[in-house]
Parts: C-alpha cells; structure tokens; sequence
C-alpha cells in the first residue's frame, strides 16, 4: 500500500529529524483537504512496541467535518441551541468566515452575528449556571 502524499511527506520529516529529538516525544500535525475538500488531520509520532526491535510511527487521522459535527450536535444539546445555530456553529468550528457562513447557508452576515452572539450568551449562561 501507498501512503498519499501529503501524509508521507509529514512522516518523512519526523524520520528526517529523529536525531534531533531522540530523548523527547515529538508530534507533527498537519492538516490537509481531501478530494471531497473535507479537512482531514494528520498526526504522526514515534512509539515503542513491545513485539518490534524499533521503533514504529503511528499516524492517526481525523476527519475534522465528522468531529466538528458531533461537537456541534454536543453542544447543541449542552447549551440549548436551535438547528440554525448548531449549522453556525459547526460552521465556526472549521473556521469559517462570518461571509463564509452566510453564502452557504443563504443568510446575510449580520444574521451570522446575531446567531453567534446568541451562541456566546447560552454557553456563559450555561457556564455560570455550573459554578
């Protein structure tokens, strides 16, 4: 099998630079999109297993869409969002621009505003209802 290459490229660097850090753990992050322009998030590090002589590269992927998704519906739930404000929501939480938002889900900027705002006053009230 043939790693794509975005994620060798990310591999290499670690393997290039194990000398540097032989006595620290180091991760790489990387993000990139996919064919579907979902992002995806690389992370490779160095780990020791017992059955093998050396030591291995685990790389772990994360489909930021699927994680940002439940922790929209998450939030949503834990704060008492409507639906239109868990879409801005999950929207912000791949970072998204106010405009950005606004062209895709078919409403003006200040709408943007105004949902984020609500967002921000139901999560403080939430908080200060915990303390």
């Amino acid at each position: 099998m043939q790693l794509p290459s975005q994620i060798w490229r990310v591999c290499q660097m670690l393997v290039n630079n194990r000398a540097l850090h032989q006595d620290t753990t180091v991760i790489l992050e990387d993000e990139i999109l996919t064919s579907s322009n979902s992002p995806l998030r690389i992370r490779v590090e160095w780990i020791a297993l017992e059955s093998v002589e050396r030591p291995c590269l685990r790389v772990t992927l994360e489909d930021r869409m699927q994680s940002a998704r439940k922790r929209a519906i998450a939030e949503r739930e834990r704060y008492g969002l409507t639906e239109r404000e868990a879409e801005v929501w999950l929207l912000r939480h791949l970072n998204w621009k106010y405009k950005a938002i606004a062209a895709n889900l078919h409403i003006t900027v200040d709408t943007v505003k105004k949902h984020v705002h609500n967002i921000y006053a139901k999560r403080d009230a939430f908080q200060w209802a915990q303390e």
